[in-house]
């Protein structure tokens, strides 16, 4: 595959400590992928400084949530946490979507099932 215009973003979290966002843009960086936080409840100890620095320089960003769920109930109620979590932040200058992180499916599902990860799908994008 041949990819067209490949842009650089990056995806960042706590675990990356405190990012010198000014560094990184004259580096040419496209874009970010910033951590709102994980499971329900749960806010990156970085992401109101990240979303801050990416609106003050310019940088095009998008969101994820690092998803715990082992099933339907519990995808629900982290899109509802993530929901209610970025309430009074202003993302109408959003480049990229909100992605639901689901990396992790098969260590922490407890059944493992195709049924069971379309189920948390299905919640997360009717959300």
């Amino acid at each position: 595959v041949v990819v067209e215009n490949p842009k650089q973003v990056v995806d960042v979290s706590e675990h990356d400590g405190k990012i010198n966002w000014e560094k990184l843009k004259s580096e040419g960086i496209d874009g970010a992928i910033l951590r709102i936080g994980w499971g329900v409840g749960y806010t990156d100890e970085y992401f109101d400084y990240n979303i801050s620095e990416c609106k003050r320089l310019g940088i095009p960003y998008g969101l994820y949530l690092y998803s715990y769920a082992y099933d339907a109930n519990f995808a629900y109620a982290e899109a509802d946490s993530t929901i209610e979590r970025l309430q009074g932040y202003d993302l109408t200058d959003m480049s990229y979507p909100i992605y639901y992180d689901i990396e992790a499916f098969k260590a922490y599902n407890h059944d493992g099932a195709k049924c069971t990860f379309t189920a948390i799908a299905v919640i997360v994008r009717s959300s």
